[in-house]
């Protein structure tokens, strides 16, 4: 009976949604139906805001919160949230009633939202923020791979800081960005509080593709934008001729920012030559 009740319930509730037209937040404030707050969780990603509403009204209200709204941080320091997924609300006449805001920090260069930071309805984002909100709103992402893709978006971050697991999600910022996809992904340093924000690239790795003519000598070098050799690795090893993958993998934290290049040689033929941003 438990399960049959319960069943019932949530079939009701899924009733009561689709019959009902949803006003968005901005609307229903706008016309004097609501009142709200919002408040950061001290989180900067996922369930990272509290929405406390007032139904001014006698009426239940069906409240939307759209897929691509910039809630707006009270202090300039801190970054403003960007809704991904579409989120709707139901309160009856005359309730408070509080519930959880999912989002993501659109801002890279301000820092975390505090615990209690108040929030404005704000405005929808740009076209391409938007755009990649409506993606994420179709799709399921996990949600440091959004974050990721918020910030490539907002803040330029390279896409090779979105996991090269996630080809859909890369390809979409690629083109809405107007990038080349990565052959490399970017890790940055990760912290132990939830309001710590990654700046700091730690290493890049990803498969490098070549091909060896003939059996010879093989040696990677490692060089920055200026030509200057960095490094050298498995230098004059003996290679047979054929196909290759080679897994590349290196710790980048101690590196200046800027352009670096991976060259491969045969012999002294270079046959592969790869660059990375940090």
């Amino acid at each position: 009976m438990k399960t049959l009740f319960t069943t019932t319930f949530m079939f009701s509730i899924s009733v009561l949604i689709a019959k009902h037209t949803f006003t968005t937040l901005e609307k229903a404030t706008k016309s004097n139906l609501v009142s709200f707050k919002i408040r950061g969780t001290g989180s900067y990603s996922g369930n990272c805001l509290k929405l406390n509403l007032i139904n001014k009204t006698k009426d239940s209200l069906f409240i939307i919160l759209e897929s691509g709204r910039r809630l707006d941080s009270k202090n300039n320091d801190e970054q403003d949230i960007l809704i991904t997924k579409e989120q709707k609300f139901i309160v009856s006449g005359n309730q408070t009633k509080e519930f959880t805001i999912n989002g993501y920090c659109c801002q890279a260069n301000n820092h975390a939202p505090e615990k209690n930071a108040n929030f404005n309805i704000g405005k929808m984002a740009d076209s391409n923020l938007t755009a990649l909100s409506q993606f994420c709103n179709k799709n399921t992402f996990n949600e440091s791979d959004i974050q990721s893709s918020v910030w490539c978006v907002s803040n330029k971050r390279p896409i090779a800081s979105i996991p090269a697991i996630n080809e859909k999600l890369r390809v979409f910022v690629a083109n809405i960005t107007k990038q080349e996809l990565p052959w490399y992904q970017l890790d940055y340093k990760k912290g132990t509080s939830i309001s710590y924000i990654p700046t700091k690239p730690e290493k890049i790795f990803g498969y490098i593709n070549y091909k060896i003519e003939t059996d010879d000598s093989f040696k990677i070098e490692l060089k920055d934008v200026d030509g200057n050799l960095i490094q050298t690795y498995a230098n004059k090893k003996m290679v047979k001729k054929g196909e290759y993958d080679i897994w590349f993998d290196l710790q980048v934290s101690h590196y200046p920012k800027g352009k670096f290049y991976i060259h491969i040689f045969n012999g002294k033929k270079l046959v592969s030559k790869k660059e990375f941003i940090i």
